[in-house]
C-alpha cells in the first residue's frame, strides 16, 4: 500500500517494458481510478496500442476478472 490509499503493481508483461499500475481509492472529490506508468522509451518499444490493450486486461484483471470475461482476450498460446 503506498501512503494516500493508493496501491502500486509491477507487471513484467514484455520482456523490456515494465508496466506499473497505481489504483488510488478515491476521496469526496475524485472517484477511484487507477494511472499507467511505463518507462520513459516505451514509445518507441511498443505501438500505442499495445500499451493501451494490456493497461485495459491489466486493469479489469485487477478488478476481479478473470482473463476469461475479459473481452477480446483470447486463449490461443495457452493451456
Amino acid at each position: 500500500m503506498i501512503p494516500g490509499g493508493m496501491t502500486g503493481y509491477r507487471f513484467e508483461v514484455f520482456p523490456r517494458v515494465p508496466i506499473t499500475i497505481v489504483r488510488y481509492e478515491g476521496d469526496d472529490e475524485l472517484g477511484p481510478g487507477a494511472g499507467v506508468i511505463y518507462r520513459m522509451d516505451a514509445e518507441h518499444l511498443l505501438p500505442a496500442e499495445d500499451r493501451v490493450v494490456i493497461a485495459e486486461l491489466l486493469l479489469d484483471v485487477l478488478s476481479g476478472r478473470s482473463i476469461e470475461q475479459v473481452p477480446g482476450a483470447s486463449n490461443e498460446g495457452r493451456d
